[in-house]
């Protein structure tokens, strides 16, 4: 089913149809899914784009890395694995030093940080072919996860800083559900992009010829790492919170108004 077949143009215009319905829908409901007043802040929408951009870049070397290791690089099937698996060794590593820089530097400057990290490691992707090592392979998707590491985190946690305990659940669910679109949408145009480039052959394609298919989804990836850093380049220098919470006389909280206080440090 192409994109521009009747079955094809049938689909996204339901699609279109039913997300005019769901804002609708969620501008008149007493307890919205989805309140449309996450879109008018400007630190709410920038970190959701920056987490959209996110899910497709991890979706698209986590679903064509291993594939790509595996067949035209002539390796097994653990080797193809591990290749990929040191994204998700450097992520964890630089997300634990993430909370240090941010509480010194501010949420845009390490989520600034972390994107130019994660597109150093999407242009090194570019040079991959089938000539190349699972080494290299390993080392390029390695950079692409230290940089996660230091833009995933700061950025949730810039939305989270900037509500109220009232409002995080909201704001949480809001930022992970752009994540799960963005590694949807992503992983559906790598998919479509690869089957285009294989033609016939994408039942069982030769090793140079699915490196070419993959550097496709390679450059998409680039455009994912582009798209987060223009996210984090647009979200606000400092981050206020309309409410402290503190504890008062009695061991109950109170909520103490500071307008304009800044969480993280400045950036």
């Amino acid at each position: 089913m192409g994109v521009g077949s009747a079955a094809g143009v049938a689909v996204l215009g339901g699609g279109v149809v039913l997300g005019v319905l769901f804002v609708l829908r969620q501008r008149v409901a007493p307890e919205p899914v989805l309140p449309l007043w996450v879109f008018r802040r400007r630190i709410l929408v920038t970190t959701t784009i920056a987490s959209l951009a996110i899910g497709a870049v991890v979706l698209g070397l986590t679903s064509y890395v291993p594939t790509f290791v595996q067949i035209s690089l002539g390796t097994g099937a653990l080797v193809a694995g591990f290749s990929v698996a040191t994204m998700t060794l450097g992520w964890p590593v630089a997300a634990s030093l993430a909370g240090r820089v941010y509480l010194r530097w501010g949420f845009r400057t390490t989520s600034l940080l972390g994107a130019v990290i994660v597109a150093l490691g999407a242009a090194l992707l570019l040079m991959l072919d089938d000539t190349s090592t699972p080494w290299e392979v390993g080392a390029f998707c390695l950079v692409v996860g230290v940089g996660m590491g230091f833009s995933a985190v700061p950025t949730m946690v810039a939305a989270q800083s900037s509500v109220g305990w009232s409002e995080r659940g909201v704001v949480t669910s809001a930022n992970m559900f752009a994540r799960s679109i963005g590694s949807a949408v992503g992983v559906a145009v790598y998919g479509a992009g690869v089957n285009a480039t294989l033609g016939t052959h994408a039942g069982h394609p030769s090793g140079p010829e699915l490196a070419t298919a993959v550097h496709r989804v390679f450059v998409g990836v680039v455009a994912g790492a582009a798209l987060l850093l223009v996210a984090v380049l647009l979200m606000p220098r400092k981050v206020p919170t309309d409410a402290v919470v503190v504890p008062a006389d009695d061991g109950a909280t109170v909520a103490d108004e500071a307008p304009g206080q800044t969480v993280g440090g400045a950036a």
